[in-house]
């Protein structure tokens, strides 16, 4: 992966466990590699040492870079509660989802436009749902010629939704189609009618993400906030970054990481 002509792109492989105190080879010619400033992509096998190493890398920046910081992404909340008790105090342990929740887009926080009560998550879905049917249901009847059910056609627009949102574009379009919905439809009626149907649905999903942005009581999911700091927000100041599992990075995390090294952050990737 590059993120710049200006930065080059070192690839070390990593296939050793971290020792106590002292880095192995291969961990130090890693170290060395991100203490050179430039963006590093670390390869290794599963049970290699990936988070040691990082660590190694948060401890060597603070040892040759004082006052500089690291910011690592941890790929979910579990991992980042526990990395936290093992980072040096110059390391900020974040989720990409936490990071955007803190974070500025145009001058405002994101937690004061997208916080509170609008957020919502596993039942309470079915706030999310109900609002789509109240409030746009002129613009979820085009689905509905598709999918009767009400369940059925807000669940096509949530997942097109959902695709848009871990994409790297800035509107829905067709591709971000429920893959699942449109294979349906061309079984059921053919090609023509699954073309018509992304188009339908990915207008319908548009639709709610406008609404989402406008309408501070409509709900939304969490993954929204981080798609908006994605698309208008602010990535500067953020250090060198260690960014684990990264063999798991969609498109929406890719963008940002290309945003962060944009900003002036170094990039560290580790994955297998």
């Amino acid at each position: 992966m590059a993120f710049g002509s200006s930065a080059e792109k070192l690839e070390v492989a990593e296939g050793s466990r971290k020792s106590s105190f002292q880095p192995t080879e291969e961990q130090q010619a890693i170290i060395d590699a991100a203490l050179s400033g430039e963006n590093v992509s670390v390869k290794a096998f599963a049970g290699a040492g990936k988070t040691a190493t990082q660590i190694q890398i948060a401890e060597a920046v603070r040892e040759k870079r004082p006052g500089s910081y690291v910011t690592y992404f941890a790929y979910t909340r579990s991992m980042a509660d526990e990395a936290k008790g093992r980072f040096p105090g110059n390391t900020i342990v974040s989720t990409a989802h936490s990071m955007a929740f803190n974070a500025q887009i145009r001058g405002k926080q994101v937690r004061d436009i997208f916080g509170g009560n609008r957020l919502v998550m596993g039942s309470r879905i079915r706030d999310l749902r109900n609002r789509i049917s109240d409030d746009l249901a002129s613009d979820v009847d085009p689905v509905r010629a598709f999918f009767p059910s009400e369940f059925a056609a807000t669940t096509a627009i949530l997942q097109t939704l959902q695709n848009f949102l871990q994409s790297d574009g800035r509107t829905v379009l067709p591709k971000h189609a429920s893959m699942e919905h449109a294979l349906y439809v061309k079984e059921m009626s053919g090609v023509d009618s699954a073309h018509q149907f992304n188009r339908a649905v990915s207008e319908a999903a548009q639709k709610v993400w406008d609404r989402m942005m406008t309408d501070k009581t409509f709900p939304i999911t969490h993954d929204v906030y981080l798609k908006a700091w994605e698309m208008d927000g602010t990535f500067s100041g953020r250090g060198l970054v260690l960014f684990d599992e990264a063999q798991d990075a969609n498109p929406v995390m890719i963008s940002v990481l290309r945003k962060l090294n944009a900003a002036g952050s170094q990039i560290v990737l580790v994955g297998d």
